[in-house]
This record gives C-alpha cells, structure tokens and sequence, in this order.
C-alpha cells in the first residue's frame, strides 16, 4: 500500500514491476476462487475495489466546536442540507487533490447530476464560492439551479424547454457575468460578453 501512495512519477521501475506482480498474483487467485463457483467478474471487481484498499476519516465542526469525526449517527443529525455539504466537500477535496498531480494546465473538469440538491441558497452560493476558489471547470444539470451568484465570476447557461411533452426541446443560452445574466440571442455570445462587461 505504500507504493500506492506514492505519486506515479517518482516509482522506480523495480517498484512499478513490484506492483504488477502483486496484482498479477492478484489476479491469479482470482481465477483460483472462480474455479469455486465465484465468477471471476466478482472476483476481479472485488480486487480493483479500491475503497478496500484505504480508510477514509472525515472530520467536521460546527461553530466553535472542535473537530469530531463525522460517523454515521452524526451524519444522521445533521439538516438535509448539511449532509449535502458533508458530501460534496469532501468530493471536491478529493478532486482537488488529484488534479495538483497533473500539470498546471490540464482542464480542472467536474460533472455534476442533478446538483446542490437539498442544498439551501446559502451553502449553494458558499459550495460556487468554492468550486471558484479551487478553479475547476464544471458542467451541472439541475431543475432549478441557475448558479448566478456574485461568488461566480462567469458562467454560462443552457434553459432546456420542453413544453407539453413535445418530442423536441428549445435551449434558451444565457450569460452570467458576475452580476447580471443575460439572454443569449442568435448564440452571440462576445456581444452579450461585452454588453455585460460594460454593465458592471
């Protein structure tokens, strides 16, 4: 597990190929127990688990209370919206940390479905505030999320319309500029860019 932790790029090769032997041992054993009525599916999903590998701590505070572990009969006092945020912080920790590995300038990207749902309009301007203060580019769907807070810089934002069940849908693009979103007409967006730059 040691060299699991180490950054790809300082292995030596005589650790790389220590690496593979354990998981080519691994994957031997593997198909040993498929032998047993196990499948071997289950057997390899079962080794590449990487949530085996580690234990995960989360650590939380409320106020000027110290830090306490976040164990699940915590998690399960906490209001919908604060076991919202006790999610996606740390994911977006997690993402952060990943990105640092690569070089200063890969696309930072993070994909949300269905965002900030549960989320109130407080800690949703604060969770914006932080995807801004940790760079990432980002690409969100949601029924009533718009995202235009003054912790957003720019922002740009598809309306899907479908009305009565049509076999089709309209997109309506606008443009946040940090203060005031705009409707997009005919797709020009540098006019919209430059009217809203002069507007704020």
């Amino acid at each position: 597990m040691t060299l699991l932790r180490c950054s790809p790029e300082t292995l030596r090769q005589s650790e790389i190929d220590q690496m593979m032997a354990h998981f080519r041992s691994r994957i031997n054993r593997a198909k040993e127990l498929a032998e047993d009525g196990v499948t071997l599916r289950q057997s390899i999903t079962s080794l590449l688990d990487y949530r085996t590998w580690f234990r995960f701590k989360l650590s939380f505070k409320k106020g000027d209370a110290p830090y306490r572990e976040l164990t699940d009969s915590r998690f399960n006092v906490l209001s919908g919206g604060e076991k919202a945020m006790a999610m996606y912080i740390p994911l977006f920790a997690a993402t952060d940390s990943r990105y640092k590995d690569l070089r200063p300038n890969a696309p930072r990207i993070l994909s949300l479905d269905e965002a900030f749902a549960g989320v109130d309009e407080k800690n949703m301007r604060d969770m914006f505030e932080l995807l801004t203060d940790m760079e990432f580019d980002y690409m969100m769907t949601s029924q009533v999320l718009w995202g235009c807070y003054e912790t957003v810089p720019s922002l740009s934002i598809y309306e899907v319309h479908r009305p009565n069940d049509a076999d089709f849908v309209t997109l309506f693009p606008y443009y946040w500029n940090g203060m005031l979103r705009s409707l997009v007409v005919d797709d020009d967006w540098e006019s919209v860019r430059e009217v809203a730059a002069a507007q704020s």
